[in-house]
């Protein structure tokens, strides 16, 4: 790994005077294109990033981003890319009209399913799509490079689904580390690596702030691309067993989300109102919502920066807990 961002002293400030920012980059589908917005902003204002974690839609941005920390050069291949032939046979314009926004993976394929898509196929087989559309998306998207290359430090987040750990990839080859934090449960298949079994982290993790603080980050900018939670309307909604464990099932994802958001101390949300995670038919809309909440965020963000102080992460203070009960109890 080559240390921090190459852009680290635009500020003119020595490295070991400054704090360290990591930014986390969350999942959340074609709602993530917002993270492009936002890292024109930092690239502006000139705002050092020391390190990048980033998971689904995040990684697969961040990524390339930690290579060659040039965000209009990735703003557009990115946006080239979505327009090309390559996009297009992948076939998610299917997923388009889905009468609301997912809040959790079941809802997500339900509706995919009830739409049209072969629901015998999750019977039979371990996804709805081949592992091969996720390989050709980065090959067009994300250079055959290695965690060693990076300008930027970078960590990839997933799930190991045989131990039922969340895993911060920081080592090897970056396509297989993106390739799992972009395998969606359900639509592609988890990545067998080094005795593991890697998948798109989800909402269980879509914003995982505490890696960031592991590697280092004195200020964690957290990008939260999530859908709004939908709101109760008197629970009339709430008449079926399905409707029911959808929300049961959304409840448990936001309560999930906040707590990784924790350990921000910047959180950014861009309004990403509604958007299905599968339609980037408004992707220069989203950059532009990336781009105005990060302005709104940019106040907070500078006056952290001049602080000293390091928080610990909720898995640290777990930890320590944990040791001082041991000690009291010795």
């Amino acid at each position: 790994m080559r240390g921090s961002n190459g852009a680290t002293n635009r500020g003119g400030k020595s490295k070991r005077t400054r704090k360290k920012l990591g930014l986390v980059l969350g999942g959340g589908g074609s709602r993530g294109m917002a993270h492009l917005g936002v890292l024109q902003v930092f690239e502006e204002e000139g705002i050092p990033i020391d390190m990048i974690v980033g998971t689904s839609i995040g990684a697969l941005i961040g990524g390339p981003y930690a290579l060659n920390p040039d965000v209009h050069a990735l703003q557009e291949r990115t946006l080239a890319f979505l327009q090309s032939d390559s996009f297009r046979k992948i076939g998610l314009k299917r997923f388009r009209k889905a009468d609301r926004p997912e809040q959790n993976f079941f809802e997500s394929i339900f509706l995919s399913v009830r739409r049209g898509l072969a629901y015998t196929y999750l019977l039979r087989r371990s996804s709805l799509f081949d592992a091969r559309v996720l390989g050709g998306i980065l090959e067009d998207t994300v250079p055959d490079k290695t965690f060693e290359d990076v300008k930027i430090p970078l960590a990839i987040s997933a799930v190991d689904l045989i131990e039922g750990e969340e895993v911060a990839i920081r080592e090897g080859d970056l396509r297989p580390a993106i390739l799992a934090s972009i395998s969606l449960p359900g639509f592609f298949p988890p990545v067998k690596s080094d005795g593991k079994l890697l998948s798109d982290l989800g909402f269980l993790g879509a914003v995982p702030a505490d890696v960031a603080i592991e590697m280092g980050a004195d200020v964690v900018v957290s990008v939260d691309v999530s859908p709004q939670f939908p709101p109760g309307n008197g629970g009339e909604q709430f008449t079926t067993g399905l409707e029911i464990l959808f929300r049961v099932e959304s409840i448990g994802a936001k309560a999930l989300r906040q707590i990784r958001l924790r350990d921000s101390d910047v959180i950014i949300r861009p309004e990403v109102g509604d958007l299905y995670w599968a339609d980037f038919s408004t992707a220069k809309d989203m950059i532009e919502r990336g781009k105005e909440a990060t302005l709104r965020a940019l106040p907070q963000i500078k006056s952290l920066l001049g602080k000293t102080e390091r928080k610990a992460s909720w898995r640290e203070y777990l930890a320590s807990f944990l040791t001082r009960t041991e000690l009291a109890k010795g």
